[in-house]
């Protein structure tokens, strides 16, 4: 992205149910609507030139794919993708906060955990309950050190990497 094209404050949506709220509280308290928000200008985007609210959504995943990139496997300190969980999907899930590569995922005590991306670009297309979603959502702001900030803090975090 071009520097004139980073954004200078957090866009406020202007219309629906977050009206008035920033994309960023939205991608914080709602992954759901954030993803279909997203999936949505996906859809409608291509061929046409992108608008603030476009390239914004795009910074933010942006923001949080470089987040994740940083992210340590805590058995032998490689690159990680996953986080498992214990449990099953009828009686529902158990999500650690552990961030493992691809290699530790699979072997010892993690080796009969259901894994699952640390990235939420998917949680929508998994067959998760919406609770068990919250729960993969939260899992994933913990690895990535989101979980307890503000919108604004989350855009400013995302300025400074950038």
């Amino acid at each position: 992205m071009l520097e004139d094209q980073y954004p200078r404050a957090p866009y406020i949506l202007q219309s629906g149910k977050y009206r008035g709220k920033s994309l960023e509280y939205v991608l914080l308290h709602d992954v759901s609507s954030f993803l279909a928000m997203k999936h949505r200008l996906e859809d409608v985007a291509q061929g046409h030139q992108p608008n603030a609210y476009h390239r914004h959504l795009v910074w933010l995943v942006t923001g949080i794919n470089i987040l994740a990139g940083n992210v340590t496997c805590r058995e032998c300190g490689k690159y990680a993708e996953y986080l498992p969980a214990r449990g099953n999907y009828r009686e529902g899930l158990y999500f650690l906060s552990v961030p493992l590569c691809r290699q530790c995922a699979n072997q010892g005590e993690w080796e009969r955990t259901l894994k699952f991306n640390i990235l939420p670009w998917h949680i929508c297309s998994l067959p998760l309950s919406k609770a068990d979603r919250n729960k993969l959502w939260k899992a994933e702001k913990n690895i990535l050190k989101i979980n307890n900030m503000s919108g604004q803090q989350l855009f400013e975090l995302l300025v400074d990497i950038n």
